[in-house]
């Protein structure tokens, strides 16, 4: 045989995987199969709120800057934030608009929410 050692894994030479990792790794994996189970036991309002908000406190950096069509950024931004995050957004862009704006931004939503 050219090559004896090419075939060792088909051989028999099977190893106990979780012996060769770091400690680090074995707990992090429980922990993380912890967590799984307990979202799962959860009420799925309960998972959303608890999950939206550790999202928001894991979360680094902010929103990239439009570089083209903001209006079209903005939405992509929103499809991909958390629920919490869009409020948040939400009620920080309204509260810096001067007055008048925001009465245009009500009328506007208004408006919609009627048709």
């Amino acid at each position: 045989m050219e090559n004896p050692g090419a075939l060792a894994g088909a051989t028999g030479a099977n190893c106990d995987v979780e012996k060769h990792q770091p400690k680090e790794y074995s707990h992090r994996l429980a922990w993380a199969m912890a967590l799984r189970q307990a979202i799962r036991e959860c009420d799925p309002l309960d998972a959303a709120l608890i999950l939206s908000d550790e999202l928001e406190r894991l979360r680094q950096g902010a929103p990239i800057p439009p570089l083209m069509n903001a209006m079209e950024e903005a939405r992509h931004w929103a499809a991909w934030a958390t629920p919490f995050e869009v409020k948040a957004y939400c009620l920080a862009c309204f509260q810096a608009m001067s007055p008048k704006d925001q009465a245009g931004f009500l009328a506007y939503v208004t408006g919609r929410a009627a048709a």
